[in-house]
């Protein structure tokens, strides 16, 4: 097609936060123009975003978690301040270390990622008695040039052809400008994503957000209509949210005293994940968990379905994965206790996102699908076929402009 194309990334936009009421411009647009859900997969936004630019799955890519298990690579290691930082492990307030944490993601973290190469580097909440065991996964950004070896995304794909591209966190004072002149701009919004884990889906601050969200929107479409009234626009969310009822701590296993000689794990938000040391320790960990009934630990089966069944054990040899509605707090990532979560089973509706399609480029797309949500990997081929460029085999997904059937 050789057309240009704007993406507008909402980040948490579940099908149904979008209303008559409390999305207006969503609205109309979801109604006028070829709509679908999304089916996520099991991560965190990194993953999930790689998954979109990549058109493939971690078990492709490489990618799963921010950080991994590799004592031998471990940046902190030899970190000289670790020694200094280990009293933040002994302050009683969650919030408080979650706070000292945040401070020194913003400067110490900040030099110390430059010096040693990383695009990001930081301790977030992981214990300082066990961070010694971890690495950060990724050195760039997934923006960057060629970050996966053999993998190319979206980014790479534009550079070897000569196409412009942006990408923007929010509306900037140049963003419009940018746009403008751009084959391809994607603006991510956030505004969704944060209320949501802050306040819940119940607050009003959630509904600010998602009145604050249509409005821009609207703002994006208006002016880039008047740049072009022929611009192409795809809306995306790379998941949904659904409200937590329940915190769990799992104090139980930092007093464990087999864990760092045994064994190993680390807390993330959804999920629990384990390293371990010996061949009885499984068993003795499954033990513990026989009567916890608010999650699983996953089957290799299920690790093939969600594409996380690697050839090593960086991310974990066990995963106990929480029920939709809990969430664990404190753990290794988050810097607030959340009042609603993703990275759930992709299965529960409530975890699933939103596609919109809009311009010349869709008219042919099916507006009418049946209730079969489309997948994140079919995002990069149709904006790659709106654009007029190859698709790459490495990309499973389908394109959603070139699946139309021709008009009769």
């Amino acid at each position: 097609m050789g057309e240009k194309l704007i993406g507008i990334f909402i980040d948490a936009l579940r099908p149904d936060f979008i209303s008559e009421k409390d999305t207006p411009f969503l609205y109309t647009i979801s109604k006028e123009n070829p709509c679908m859900e999304l089916e996520t997969i099991l991560g965190y936004s990194d993953a999930i975003d790689i998954t979109i630019f990549t058109g493939t799955y971690p078990d492709v890519y490489g990618y799963w978690m921010k950080y991994h298990y590799n004592p031998k690579t471990s940046p902190f290691k030899n970190m000289p301040f670790l020694s200094v930082f280990k009293f933040i492990d002994y302050i009683p307030s969650a919030f408080i270390r979650s706070g000292i944490n945040f401070v020194l993601r913003s400067t110490f973290y900040k030099w110390f990622s430059k010096k040693l190469g990383y695009n990001e580097l930081a301790s977030y909440n992981i214990p300082y008695k066990l961070i010694h065991n971890f690495d950060f996964t990724l050195k760039k950004s997934f923006l960057d040039e060629e970050p996966f070896e053999g993998i190319p995304t979206i980014i790479d794909i534009l550079n070897t052809n000569g196409k412009i591209f942006y990408y923007t966190h929010g509306i900037k004072s140049d963003t419009f400008e940018k746009l403008e002149n751009v084959d391809l701009g994607i603006v991510y919004l956030s505004d969704i994503d944060f209320a949501a884990h802050l306040f819940g889906l119940e607050s009003p601050r959630f509904t600010k957000s998602l009145k604050k969200v249509d409005e821009k929107v609207k703002t994006i479409f208006g002016t880039c209509k008047k740049f072009n009234p022929n611009t192409n626009i795809i809306v995306f969310s790379d998941h949904g949210m659904a409200d937590v009822h329940t915190i769990l701590t799992f104090k139980e296993l930092f007093k464990d005293k087999r864990l760092g000689d045994r064994y190993l794990f680390a807390l993330d938000g959804t999920k629990v994940r384990f390293w371990y040391f010996d061949e009885s320790i499984q068993n003795e960990i499954h033990e513990l968990f026989k009567d916890k009934t608010y999650g699983h630990f996953l089957t290799d089966d299920e690790k093939k379905e969600f594409r996380i069944k690697f050839d090593h054990n960086l991310y974990g040899d066990d995963i106990f994965l929480l029920d939709q509605g809990y969430s664990i707090f404190p753990n290794f990532m988050s810097w607030a206790k959340p009042k609603a979560m993703h990275a759930y089973h992709p299965s529960y509706k409530e975890q699933r996102g939103t596609l919109i399609l809009h311009g010349d480029a869709f008219k042919n797309t099916d507006k009418h699908r049946d209730e079969t949500p489309v997948k994140l990997v079919d995002i990069m081929p149709t904006i790659l076929e709106v654009l007029g460029l190859e698709i790459p085999d490495t990309v499973e997904g389908q394109s959603l402009a070139g699946c139309a059937k021709d008009d009769e």
